[in-house]
């Protein structure tokens, strides 16, 4: 049984070999692009037991997506291949210091997870599950199965982990800041950038967001990313950058 669960979609991601404007771009280079799968591969390399669930398409992108990340040594008994939706690509484009990203996941396998796609049994023995914001603003289905995930997690014992990973592409001008910053305030582990705090709080300083998290949500653990400046790191007694 792994030890740590992580969910999310993953994309088959295309980088050019040139830069410049893709209409003149002739090779690319493929990989895999996804927040969760990449906590679950740097768990795996650090030696825990780390599995990811999500939904690929039954096509040769979700194929290729599934063996990149099981050599990486993820666990990947449970995601699901769906023979009715793709697997989601994602294209770069490169420049003279700007980098373009072109997504076409739109009604993605991984769109269609849903609460149904979670059991208990797949949370019996984990310490640790790990989400991000980009799940639940995928589609209604990914809303609720995030919201399951957080109460089987509960009902697990597990810590639930989670980087609210603000993509505002993604939110078809809707406003998902209150959604976004319940499950914030909901989680035993939080990762964000101070640019997501003040989105998510209206605040930019560190302090203050600690003050937030641990007195207004049931963080137990939390960390601000600022870039090349650095990170704050707390754990609700103790604070240091």
């Amino acid at each position: 049984m792994p030890q740590l669960i992580t969910i999310g979609e993953t994309m088959a991601a295309f980088t050019p070999n040139t830069p410049g404007p893709l209409r003149y771009v002739q090779g690319f280079g493929i990989r895999t692009a996804g927040a969760e799968s990449n906590v679950a591969v740097g768990l795996a390399k650090l030696g825990l037991n780390a599995a990811w669930i999500s939904r690929l398409g039954d096509d040769e992108f979700g194929r290729f997506i599934r063996n990149q990340l099981r050599a990486e040594g993820v666990d990947c008994s449970h995601v699901i291949f769906d023979p009715d939706h793709r697997t989601g690509v994602m294209f770069k484009e490169t420049g003279v210091g700007e980098t373009k990203v072109f997504y076409y996941r739109e009604n993605s396998a991984a769109s269609h997870l849903s609460p149904e796609d979670l059991s208990p049994a797949l949370f019996e023995g984990v310490r640790m599950v790990h989400l991000s914001g980009i799940t639940p603003v995928l589609s209604e289905s990914c809303l609720a199965a995030t919201r399951a995930a957080f109460a089987l997690a509960r009902q697990a014992g597990s810590l639930v982990s989670f980087d609210p990973n603000i993509r505002k592409k993604l939110w078809r001008g809707q406003d998902f800041v209150p959604l976004i910053r319940s499950l914030t305030l909901q989680s035993d582990i939080v990762l964000l950038g101070l640019d997501e705090a003040e989105t998510l709080f209206g605040l930019r300083d560190p302090d203050a967001v600690f003050d937030t998290l641990f007195r207004d949500g049931r963080a137990r653990y939390a960390a601000i990313k600022d870039g090349g400046r650095g990170a704050w790191v707390a754990d609700g007694a103790s604070r240091r950058k």
